[in-house]
């Protein structure tokens, strides 16, 4: 079925079909479904209170997307400062494709696989409340052209591959990490000072 400019099935929006850069997913829409703005030039959604399920990938292959925004209603998920997170704002999900300076909320303790992939961030402050790095939350991220150093705080957990394929800073400090987990640079490339 068709609601507004989207495929919809069971609630799940699978396809947008519409043009515009800033959208509204429409009300009744439950879930959102993976690589929904694959291609298209979106640089904002606003999610309403009705969806309380978003797909890992939804936001992926996006790269003019600079905000998320929830609805203050919404069960599941809200926004801070244009990224999304989980109702309780101790999870970081996703931070949008093309944005310079992302700050993750204090409180936050998990940034979750893939939420900055095929980001170019210029520059990351980490919360002191951060634990863990998911596996893969910075997968084919390019970081090392716009900052000097990338600084995580003292004692996080790095998940698996976290780094895999991504374009890192010269340099790396990682504050308290008495274990590397297997492959955390794999395929990963260092910029130069």
């Amino acid at each position: 079925e068709r609601i507004g400019d989207f495929m919809v099935r069971n609630g799940e929006a699978v396809e947008y079909m519409g043009e515009d850069t800033v959208v509204y997913i429409p009300d009744g829409i439950t879930n959102i479904g993976s690589f929904l703005f694959e291609g298209k030039h979106v640089t904002e959604v606003r999610i309403p209170s009705t969806v309380v399920e978003i797909s890992g990938a939804a936001f992926f292959e996006a790269p003019d997307l600079k905000n998320i925004f929830v609805d203050e209603a919404n069960p599941a998920y809200k926004s801070i400062d244009g990224c999304l997170y989980d109702k309780s704002g101790k999870s970081f999900i996703r931070c949008p494709s093309d944005r310079e300076l992302v700050e993750i909320a204090e409180g936050t303790e998990k940034v979750e696989s893939c939420a900055f992939f095929q980001c170019s961030v210029k520059k990351i402050k980490f919360p002191s409340t951060l634990k863990l790095l998911e596996e893969g939350a910075f997968t084919s991220c390019s970081l090392w052209e716009r900052m000097d150093e990338l600084v995580l705080p003292y004692g996080v957990e790095l998940g698996k591959e976290v780094f895999m394929y991504s374009t890192l800073p010269p340099r790396i400090t990682l504050q308290g990490v008495t274990k590397l987990p297997e492959r955390a640079f794999a395929n990963a490339t260092f910029g130069m000072v």
